[in-house]
């Protein structure tokens, strides 16, 4: 900042000094920059004193000069403003150096794609190192491994993926998309055993530092070609490119033995699934349209109409997924498998004919779908299992990851997650599907301990189910409810319940209805059952309201 003027408009020469200081330091930024290849301006804000002050200009002079700047380019002053005005200084400031920064964008492109043609040939320079499952001679491969640098490979992904970056920055997003993938291609072939692209060279050794670095570069990389895609308007791109990300993962974790057996595999999938979900959820939210399904859509078509842009899974080496495979499919739950036919991974076509229909695996549905999927991961039958240290894998977990693991609140988690589900599908007014993500959300609760939410719940969900007369989902939560009313000692919603649960238009046999029957009678008629420890109101039930057994 500029301080106060000096007397008689001459710049007093603690000024000057504070005025060549500031010079330098902007001198020495703009060296650094022009070193890095990245455009230098500076933005000086005026102080209201300074506007009346003499010998503001003569020391905006100095400094400009002293820092090597030029007026036009990078060197500007912003008077004391509004907020208004400082926001159209701003968009002025962006349009300025609009094509400067464009230039900068597109010279660094074909920087990098030079760098990348001067590499040398992708052969193995170094005997392939053999690999152990002993932890002393695994600790040595590890080492080893590290210390040898990034190979041509690796360097081949490195100059990839900045090449997409800087077109990403210049807003070419169709190349970002190729060099992001060709990037994300070669990332996927370092973790084979032995590369195809690199002959002769050894995969990434598991549960080593570079190894978790790839890992979240690959999963990274993964979400940002699903966002172009959704950019580019071509959703089924995106989800295909989300699906395969899931299945060669899948078959990689595998064989590292840390497959759907192994807590980290359920972390790692519930992460995917619920950062695809946000993605979606904030696409849609700035204006993306998740179009449904109709003849003539590009998802609407028989399995042999093979889309411009399929992709061809066994390009990733390593995966061992069969020379004849060339397509996956989801299946029940979401688990993607593999076919021996032609799926379109691209922006339109498709086939029409006796035969066609709504193709589900190039369906993108909206963001409620995956989170119900992140919740289902996260609870997961072993995942509110404490993990323990193993000797049985060839790759076990470490202390801290399974520290880590023991802090997640799973219960909390899936809660969250299948609210999240709720209020999506809520949104996009899917009334049956809230009702069951109600009923998980209500069963979560009771898992977790927290008997008094699940039974607001409950009751909740069991008011729709009653006015329709789905009676056959009302008496399991009407089961439900009085396994929360007794944690809770609520015995005149027990009450309530049972007698509901005797009605004739409930689904029930004569044997557990009069187990029911004799439970009733057990909480009215003994003296020393739980619920008559203390005295209660008269219990004055509203039989209209529920299923009466006196009905006819």
């Amino acid at each position: 900042m500029l301080s106060e003027k000096g007397p008689l408009g001459v710049v007093d020469p603690m000024e000057r000094e504070q005025d060549t200081i500031l010079a330098q330091e902007l001198l020495e930024r703009r060296k650094v920059a022009q070193e890095r290849y990245v455009k230098f301006a500076a933005v000086i804000m005026l102080q209201r004193s300074h506007v009346e002050d003499p010998s503001t200009e003569d020391r905006l002079n100095f400094v400009r000069k002293s820092a090597g700047l030029d007026t036009k380019n990078s060197f500007y002053v912003l008077f004391p403003s509004n907020s208004q005005e400082i926001s159209d200084f701003a968009v002025n400031l962006q349009r300025s150096q609009y094509e400067g920064s464009m230039n900068y964008y597109k010279e660094q492109v074909k920087r990098h794609k030079k760098k990348k043609s001067n590499l040398p040939a992708t052969t193995a320079s170094v005997r392939p190192i053999q690999q152990q499952t002993l932890g002393g001679s695994q600790l040595q491969q590890q080492q080893q491994q590290q210390q040898q640098g990034l190979s041509v490979q690796g360097w081949m992904m490195r100059y990839e993926f900045k090449i997409g970056m800087f077109s990403e920055c210049k807003q070419d997003i169709d190349n970002a998309i190729k060099h992001y993938e060709s990037a994300y291609g070669l990332l996927i072939d370092m973790f084979a055993v032995t590369s195809t692209i690199t002959p002769g060279a050894p995969g990434l050794a598991a549960r080593t530092k570079r190894w978790a670095e790839a890992k979240v570069l690959a999963d990274c990389l993964c979400i940002k070609i699903c966002k172009f895609h959704l950019y580019m308007d071509a959703p089924s791109t995106a989800l295909f490119c989300f699906r395969r990300h899931l299945l060669v993962f899948k078959a990689f974790s595998e064989s590292w033995k840390m497959g759907d057996d192994s807590f980290e595999y359920w972390a790692w999938l519930g992460k995917q699934y619920r950062v695809f979900g946000d993605l979606l959820d904030i696409g849609t939210k700035s204006g993306l349209k998740l179009l449904v399904p109709t003849p003539g859509s590009p998802v609407y078509g028989s399995f042999a109409g093979l889309m411009e842009g399929s992709k061809d899974l066994n390009k990733f080496s390593g995966i061992g997924l069969g020379s004849s495979t060339t397509g996956f499919g989801i299946g029940y739950g979401g688990d993607a498998f593999i076919y021996g036919g032609h799926v379109g991974g691209g922006r339109g076509g498709g086939t029409h004919g006796p035969g066609a229909g709504i193709n589900p695996m190039l369906v993108l549905q909206h963001a409620g779908f995956f989170y119900h999927q992140a919740a289902n991961c996260s609870a997961y039958p072993d995942s509110n299992v404490a993990p323990v240290a193993t000797t049985n894998k060839p790759y076990p977990p470490s202390f801290q990851t399974m520290n880590a693991e023991r802090a997640v609140d799973h219960l909390s988690l899936t809660i969250e997650l299948l609210t999240k589900s709720y209020e999506q599908f809520k949104r996009y007014k899917a009334g049956r599907m809230t009702l069951f993500l109600a009923s998980e959300i209500a069963g979560t609760y009771y898992t977790a301990g927290k008997f008094e939410m699940a039974l607001k719940f409950f009751e909740r969900i069991g008011k729709t189910y009653r006015k329709e007369a789905w009676n056959l989902i009302l008496t399991s939560i009407l089961k439900w409810s009085v396994q929360c009313a007794k944690e809770l000692g609520y015995w005149e919603t027990v009450v309530e319940c049972l007698i509901e649960m005797m009605g004739p238009e409930m689904p029930s046999t004569d044997e557990k209805r009069q187990s029911i029957f004799d439970e009733l009678v057990s909480i009215l008629h003994t003296d020393n059952h739980p619920a008559n420890t203390s005295v209660h109101k008269p219990l004055v039930l509203s039989m209209p309201q529920i299923n009466s057994f006196g009905k006819e």
